[in-house]
């Protein structure tokens, strides 16, 4: 299987990966501060990345990223999103 990102798929590979039994690794990051020279989406990045690279090892699929997470301790910063921990859940 050449591609694992579900969302570049066409119908006939989602239904291939489906039929060979495929996990589906869904990454999630976060939205926060990083320090003052990361991007706020640093957590995100690495879970997308993590996650395709694992994929292309063991023949998993990547299913859209979940960009926020759960981390009220910088909700105070410019651009920090942090959802409740039965919001992140109900998504996953």
């Amino acid at each position: 299987m050449a591609e694992v990102e579900l969302s570049r798929m066409t119908r006939k590979q989602a239904e291939a990966a489906r039929d060979s039994g495929a996990v589906v690794l869904i990454p999630v990051g976060t939205l926060e501060q990083n320090g003052s020279v990361c991007p706020l989406g640093t957590d995100t990045l690495a879970a997308e990345e993590i996650a395709r690279r694992v994929a292309q090892k063991t023949e998993a699929v990547v299913a859209p990223t979940i960009a926020y997470g759960y981390s009220p301790q910088f909700r105070h910063f410019p651009g920090a999103v942090s959802l409740s921990p039965d919001t992140l859940r109900s998504m996953v």
